[in-house]
């Protein structure tokens, strides 16, 4: 493999992620993922922002509408975080972890750079 050779998946990938405000470690999984539970209920617990409209003229503010939104976008991980790590991440298909295949190819890189820089 090049190291300019990418999938479609992880382009998409690349595209959601771009998208988040924050990224955590677990935004590398898919929704579905993310959504997961154990048996007893233990996962990932989530709040929601609202999504916030604003109409402007100049630097005032004429109105504001906020929207419900519980998508990824407008997610905060609240709790749960150590539960899906221990419980649902060691029972997830290894499809799941296609995300974190660029990160590793961008740490090869830098180790191999890092490599090249002291051999020389």
């Amino acid at each position: 493999m090049t190291k300019f050779s990418i999938s479609v998946s992880q382009i998409i990938d690349t595209f959601r992620l771009a998208k988040l405000e924050k990224l955590w470690i677990e935004n590398y999984f898919s929704e579905s993922a993310l959504e997961s539970k154990t048996e007893d209920g233990k996962g990932l617990v989530f709040e929601y922002k609202p999504r916030v409209t604003k109409e402007m003229i100049g630097d005032k503010v004429v109105s504001e509408i906020k929207i419900d939104d519980k998508s990824a976008e407008t997610a905060i991980i609240k709790d749960g975080k150590m539960d899906f790590a221990k419980l649902i991440v060691p029972t997830l298909p290894v499809e799941e972890f296609e995300g974190f295949k660029l990160v590793f190819e961008k740490i090869q890189q830098i180790i191999e750079l890092f490599q090249q820089k002291n051999s020389e």
